[in-house]
């Protein structure tokens, strides 16, 4: 048999209680895909269980780093610098590659010598609604890549192709930690070229324990200002501002409500320096009179618990 052409980076914290999660991910990348899947497992951080750690390093036909520091940035960057075959992806821990996928995405590029990567479109899967496409259109996003970021990203940990020497571990040097792949997108579409298939080639699994999203509040503000670090045009780099405002407003809102003042004031007037608003500069009536905002939020709080049916 051929030795696999796609390296899968797949970072984990290699948890006990998604053990069946990382089983599910990995025999996606093992299984169904024509032996083109390499798996490189990046166990990120101390909260690893130690049984299971043991039987991944065991296995032959993945690979394992261990980083003791937790940070998904470095994580991808460290599995990046692993990859010796002519094609990567990656895959979160308890997301999955339909049959085929590799196979899909590889013709694509295959067929486009001058492509860097392909970007593929999949199922979304929440537990709530039924399972529906992830990009009612993706299509469309392609016509405009750097700008269409700004409606959704089209790039994910699940579902995209990237070719190994023109897409290289430099370019994920200064990857924040959160809005990485947004990061990445508008990194990568001013100078690669891009092929946009829109053919369901992974599941995105939003249901599972543990499931999170990394837009945390107190993460954003650094992620926008990563953003703003690069190369864009004018009204990009607009709406971003305006986002990092807003961001940083509501980091100032949740300092706030926990009491911590300080870091309310001070997210508040950088806010205010990024973009100006009267919105925010209302606001800072509840930083002035915490009385009255604690007052206000009550009277919020009961406003919405009596809309409940």
């Amino acid at each position: 048999m051929s030795p696999p052409l796609i390296s899968v980076l797949v970072c984990t914290l290699a948890r006990k209680r998604r053990a069946k999660l990382l089983q599910r991910a990995l025999a996606s990348i093992l299984e169904g895909q024509q032996g083109l899947g390499l798996p490189i497992l990046v166990v990120n951080g101390t909260a690893f269980d130690e049984d299971l750690l043991r039987r991944l390093e065991a296995r032959t036909d993945i690979k394992v780093i261990y980083r003791a520091k937790p940070s998904l940035s470095a994580a991808l960057r460290a599995g990046r610098k692993q990859i010796e075959t002519p094609y990567f992806a990656t895959l979160d821990d308890d997301d999955e590659l339909l049959p085929g996928a590799l196979a899909k995405r590889l013709a694509a590029l295959t067929a486009d010598p001058k492509a860097d990567l392909v970007v593929t479109n999949g199922y979304y899967d929440d537990g709530r609604m039924p399972t529906h496409l992830d990009y009612p259109n993706l299509a469309r996003l392609g016509r405009d890549p750097l700008r269409s970021v700004l409606e959704k990203s089209w790039l994910q940990s699940i579902n995209a192709l990237y070719r190994t020497d023109r897409v290289t571990a430099r370019d994920f040097e200064g990857m924040p930690d959160y809005l990485e792949w947004t990061w990445l997108a508008l990194k990568l579409a001013p100078r690669h070229r891009i092929v946009f298939l829109d053919e369901p080639t992974y599941r995105l699994n939003r249901h599972e324990p543990d499931s999170l999203s990394l837009s945390h509040h107190f993460g954003l503000p650094p992620a926008i200002r990563a953003i703003l670090a690069l190369n864009l045009p004018t009204d990009v780099r607009r709406e971003f501002r305006q986002r990092l405002s807003a961001s940083l407003h509501e980091v100032s809102d949740r300092a706030r409500r926990c009491g911590d003042y300080g870091l309310a004031w001070r997210s508040h007037v950088a806010s205010l320096r990024v973009q100006p608003s009267l919105r925010w500069l209302f606001y800072t009536r509840r930083l002035l009179l915490p009385a009255a905002g604690a007052a206000e939020d009550g009277r919020a709080s009961q406003s919405e618990g009596g809309s409940q049916p």
